[in-house]
This record gives structure tokens, sequence and C-alpha cells, in this order.
């Protein structure tokens, strides 16, 4: 990819005063410089913008990795494996070998026992669930995990980051490419965020990645977190497919640029929820921001900076 850029929001020139409704931007973006997004950052922002400054801004992360975020991390590490074996060898039982191996070199205090053998267990369902309806798409020149980098912009001073699960040509239809999105989830729910803002980023970036194809097809993969048994009767898988067309992407882009734009001067609040349910890490300090000195003590105890990995001197800022 050549020299990696860095973004220019997440340089260390940036001010923020802790007791500052706004965020002061010292320079805009250009091409030498320019302000790179991802999916989870257009997210966060769209969210909630206190949990967007602390994380994407300002850098402080959990020192503990989130349970939720270790067990689909390790899932996403086995279906990448899986669905970079040649189409005949994406069998059930290389499926358990994939997982058994992946899983085995875990470091037993990020996942215990029990959510062990129910990743195993997902993922090997997974993939007697996924086989007969792979076939049905028809999966060609499939691409596990696709990074790009590609500019929004047409200077390229705003740029979008991320990670496809898998990339492929739609076999069942001509001159179509399409994608997976693959989720770890306690249900079967489709968050419409999640859907539309996360896979928009992704068609979008076929485009780019594929300009010569005629339809762009992005396939939302959900695995429900629940041990298979005799009990069990609901799905514990579900796909939805999702399609934009040119005219969509181009509004896509064009609404993206203005939120890229607004984050370099956002007003930082948080947003009106009558409840975190999508499992916020920042949710404790966010209870405690009318009380800094108890919401400095959370920040000093359970969180770091994500680029030095440490917790000392840590810059703790709040918004009322």
């Amino acid at each position: 990819m050549g020299q990696r850029l860095v973004s220019i929001h997440r340089s260390r020139e940036l001010a923020i005063e802790a007791s500052a409704p706004r965020a002061r931007r010292i320079k805009r973006p250009t091409p030498e410089r320019p302000l790179i997004l991802s999916a989870s950052e257009l997210r966060d922002f769209l969210r909630c913008r206190v949990r967007w400054a602390w994380r994407h801004q300002l850098g402080i992360v959990p020192r503990k990795k989130p349970v939720p975020l270790t067990f689909g991390g390790l899932g996403h590490q086995i279906l990448a494996a899986w669905y970079a074996l040649p189409e005949r060898e994406r069998t059930v039982k290389r499926m358990r070998r994939i997982a058994k191996r992946i899983l085995g070199a875990t470091n037993p205090e990020d996942l215990d026992v029990k959510d062990l053998e129910l990743l195993e267990a997902m993922c090997v369902g997974y993939a007697e669930w996924a086989k007969p309806r792979d076939e049905a798409i028809g999966l060609e020149k499939l691409q596990p995990e696709r990074w790009f980098e590609l500019p929004l912009t047409k200077d390229g001073s705003i740029r979008v980051r991320g990670a496809i699960d898998a990339t492929f040509k739609v076999g069942s239809l001509r001159r179509t490419v399409g994608c997976f999105e693959h989720k770890f989830k306690s249900q079967i729910r489709i968050d419409a965020i999640d859907l539309n803002l996360q896979l928009s980023v992704y068609l979008w970036a076929l485009r780019q990645l594929y300009p010569g194809a005629k339809r762009y097809i992005a396939y939302y993969n959900v695995l429900r977190k629940q041990m298979p048994g005799p009990r069990v009767r609901a799905d514990l898988f579900a796909r939805e497919s999702v399609e934009r067309t040119d005219e969509e992407i181009d509004q896509w882009a064009i609404d993206t640029e203005r939120i890229a734009l607004d984050m370099l001067d956002a007003a930082i609040y948080p947003n009106p929820m009558d409840n975190c349910s999508w499992d916020c890490d920042y949710q404790v300090p966010c209870m405690l921001r009318g009380r800094p000195d108890d919401m400095a003590v959370v920040f000093q105890r359970d969180f770091k900076d994500k680029d030095t990995d440490t917790g000392e001197n840590l810059n703790v800022y709040y918004y009322e």
C-alpha cells in the first residue's frame, strides 16, 4: 500500500479543553494530511459523540479487551481461514479442524472453556448451514479479509479505511460483485444502523475496487451465540442481502463527506438514548460525567492510551 498516511484528527496536535463543548481543529485535511475514517468511527459518531471523542480522537480504550470483541475476533479468524480454502475443501470437517487449531492457541485468560466450546460449535454449525447457500450464490474468485483505504473525495483529503470479511464475484449473476460481513450476536437481530451504515461503506468500496461490475451486493451473516441442542428451536444463523444502486452509493458518499467535515468541528455530547443497549465500553465513565473526580478514577483504573498501551499520565477529558 506504500507509506501509511496519518489521519489528521488522530494527530497529537489536536487540542481539546476538558470543559469545552467543542473540539478545536487546528488544520483542515489535505491530500498530504488526510482525514481517514472507518465504518466503526462513522457509526460511533452517529450514535454517541462522547464515545467517538474518547475512543477515536483521544485514543482512550479499555485496558481489558471486552469478551464480545475477543469472541468475534476469533470467530472472524476461523471463518477467514475456512473461506481461504478452495470451494471443494470448505467442508464441515475442515471447519472443525480450523476451529480447534485457532482456539487451541488462544490465551485462556481471553475466553473461558465454555466460550471456546460455544465458538467452535457456532463455526462448525455455520459451515453446515452456509455451504448450500454459498453454492447457490456461486462464490467465484473469493478473497477473504480484503483491506482497503480509498479516497472519499476527489483530491484524497478524506479517505475511508476498512476490512471486508470476504469479497467475491457472484457466479449466479452476471457482472455482479459481492461481499460477506459476519456478526456474532446473542440473538438473531439485524441491527438497522450496522446494516445500513457498515454495508453502505463496503458497497461503496466494492464499486471502487471492482469498477467494471454492474451490480454490488453485500451479504450480512449473523451467527447466534447459542449452543445447539434438542431444546433449541430458534434459528441459529441468518443471512440478509443488501444492494445499492449507483445513485444511492453516490448519495452515501455525499452524506459521508458532510459527516466527516462535521467531525472537524464537532459539538461533543451523548446522543439521547433510553439505554446503551449496544453494550458501550464507556458506559461507566459516561454516567459519571457530572462527577469528574470519580470519572478520573475510573479512567485511570479501567482505561489506557491505545498508542502507548499504558494508563500512565492518562489525560482525562469530560463533556458536560
